[in-house]
């Protein structure tokens, strides 16, 4: 059997063997939504990623095992289809003795997940802690994690992003950052010798961005003369190696009136990124209105637009404007949003590159008048792939939870009071949002309506492009449930993505199963390893005798045509002009 029948054979019995496709687990009922964990007594400070092949992981803290190890760290991996991958309610990220919590998230390039917390395992000390996880959810670094940051003061809020090596860059409220490798190691100093980047040792709501070069770009709340929060807003720059790279190591402070607080940030794509506040400017602090602001740094540390940031949210009205979240508007500008407590609801605003606004006026995006401020950022709006944003939040009264779709010209694409994600009884905190990049996104939130039996729980709900619940919209033209930029054979369905050879592309549409597709001496095609002639063009690997010795190899063999049949047929003319020659002698 010659090459090219064999491999259609194993093509067409990967395909029948491959692995159906389970009933998709999300729902389309506001009513019902999605559980993420049901487990018993309470879970919360949710955090969610998206995994790049359609699917989503989520962490969180869990009181289950408050018995016995009080509050622990759970994760949880969803496909594209939103069935769980890692049993029932997760799998421990941590349980060991004393609390943990405020989980945050990262991957780590190779299908599975970094983990960082606070942990309070040891009395009167809080310290950071960072656990890796691998495609099935088992711990690849010391069983609960291993200690990250552990300066002489307590440290919390473990932020962290990847360092584009498969390990993590993290950061702590008390003014510490390090590196843990993919290997569990710690590249910039030991847990209790990190990176210092905050000259007062507190800073209040840390943030951080990777900066697209294997660091990392920071923003908090730095605390200057010993002033209580929110203190000023300030900014760095950390490279690959730990190096501080900004305003010689000190911070690059964004505000000086110290009346500056809670920060939101998104990288440019060049090195540098769009930091968001609100702030007051009065004579005595409280004295005048929060009002939002935002700034733009570059690559270098430089401000580029006036000191003190621009304001984009409305001036002349005697209310609260607090910063609600940012999102790239993929253009060097961004989005913004926030709450404006004059009828608490949420609005919204494009800032340029050049840091102007684009829109006349703010969007409106909530119209009942009763958008929840409790539920913290990040993240309340996110980037939809098409250059818009997808924006989400509760409400007060009646505990919902919606969200809206605005394009790059301010215009909402949505239902007007906003996409209805859920309406269960009870209530719900803290809605977060990831997107697919391709118009649909996820919403998670702590939810209330088991609290009979298990208390807090944790619900999620997909969303489509156009509006609608379900699935969340992502390219995939063999249906198989893997996105079509990440999928290694793209219009054959493969859900297992198994690829033997690791030459990336997957098993069933692989030209050459076990060789190198990409050599090929004769240009005809065919991948040598699977060419039965790899030194002659022969595209259609005609083999007459069946002996794997392609026609154009063989010599005079079943018409053959490459370079060898003018020699075959020499030989013929010269063994038949003898023949002809004796049978004439003979005669």
């Amino acid at each position: 059997m010659n090459c090219v029948k064999l491999v259609a054979l194993l093509v067409v019995a990967a395909v029948l063997c491959a692995p159906a496709i389970g009933v998709a687990a999300w729902s389309d009922d506001p009513s019902v939504n999605t559980p993420v964990v049901t487990a018993a007594d309470t879970q919360g400070s949710h955090r969610v990623i998206h995994d790049g092949h359609g699917g989503f992981f989520a962490v969180w803290h869990d009181w289950r095992n408050n018995a016995t190890s009080s509050q622990d760290i759970y994760a949880q991996h969803f496909d594209a289809a939103g069935n769980p991958l890692w049993g029932a309610n997760g799998v421990v990220v941590c349980n060991a003795a004393g609390e943990q919590w405020g989980p945050k998230v990262s991957l780590d390039g190779a299908g599975g997940i970094i983990v960082t917390w606070s942990d309070n395992a040891e009395p009167d000390d809080q310290d950071i802690y960072a656990q890796r996880l691998d495609t099935d959810g088992d711990p690849v670094w010391a069983a609960n994690g291993i200690s990250v940051i552990a300066t002489a003061t307590d440290d919390h809020c473990a932020w962290c992003v990847t360092d584009g090596d498969g390990g993590a860059i993290v950061m702590s409220e008390q003014g510490a950052v390090n590196r843990v490798t993919a290997a569990g190691t710690l590249s910039w100093g030991a847990a209790d010798d990190p990176v210092l980047y905050s000259t007062s040792g507190f800073s209040w709501s840390p943030k951080l961005a990777p900066d697209g070069q294997g660091g990392a770009i920071l923003t908090w709340s730095e605390r200057i003369n010993d002033v209580d929060w929110p203190s000023d807003i300030a900014v760095q720059r950390v490279d690959h190696d730990g190096n501080l790279l900004w305003n010689s190591g000190n911070p690059v402070l964004l505000t000086n009136n110290q009346q500056a607080g809670c920060p939101r940030m998104i990288a440019d794509g060049e090195g540098g990124a769009i930091v968001v506040w609100y702030e007051w400017r009065g004579a005595t602090p409280f004295s005048e209105p929060y009002r939002a602001r935002a700034q733009k740094i570059d690559a270098d540390g430089n401000l580029q637009w006036a000191f003190g940031g621009n304001q984009f949210s409305p001036t002349g009205v005697n209310v609260h404007q607090y910063t609600q979240d940012v999102a790239s508007d993929s253009a060097g500008g961004a989005f913004v949003t926030w709450i404006d407590t004059d009828d608490d609801n949420v609005y919204a605003q494009r800032i340029r590159a050049t840091g102007s606004l684009s829109w006349a006026s703010p969007v409106q995006l909530t119209t009942d008048n009763d958008s929840s401020n409790y539920s913290y950022s990040p993240r309340k709006i996110v980037e939809d792939g098409e250059g818009g944003f997808i924006c989400l939040w509760a409400t007060n009264s009646t505990q919902e939870v919606r969200a809206q779709r605005v394009d790059q010209d301010g215009d909402t694409l949505w239902a007007s009071a906003g996409l209805l994600l859920c309406d269960a009884p009870e209530t719900r905190e803290c809605p977060r949002i990831e997107g697919t990049g391709y118009g649909g996104a996820v919403a998670f939130w702590a939810d209330n309506r088991n609290t009979a039996t298990t208390a807090q729980d944790i619900y999620m709900q997909g969303i489509g492009a156009e509006g609608e619940l379900g699935t969340p919209t992502f390219p995939d033209a063999d249906g198989d449930g893997e996105a079509d930029d990440v999928d290694n054979c793209p219009n054959t369905a493969n859900a297992d993505q198994a690829d033997a050879d690791g030459d990336g592309v997957g098993d069933v549409c692989d030209v050459c199963p076990g060789g190198d597709d990409n050599a090929d001496a004769d240009g005809d095609g065919v991948a040598d390893d699977c060419d039965n002639c790899p030194d002659v063009a022969n595209a259609d690997q005609a083999d007459a005798d069946g002996d794997g010795t392609g026609d154009a190899c063989e010599p005079g063999c079943c018409g053959a045509s490459g370079p060898v049949a003018p020699l075959g047929l020499a030989i013929g003319m010269l063994l038949l002009a003898r023949l002809n020659g004796r049978q004439r002698r003979s005669a």
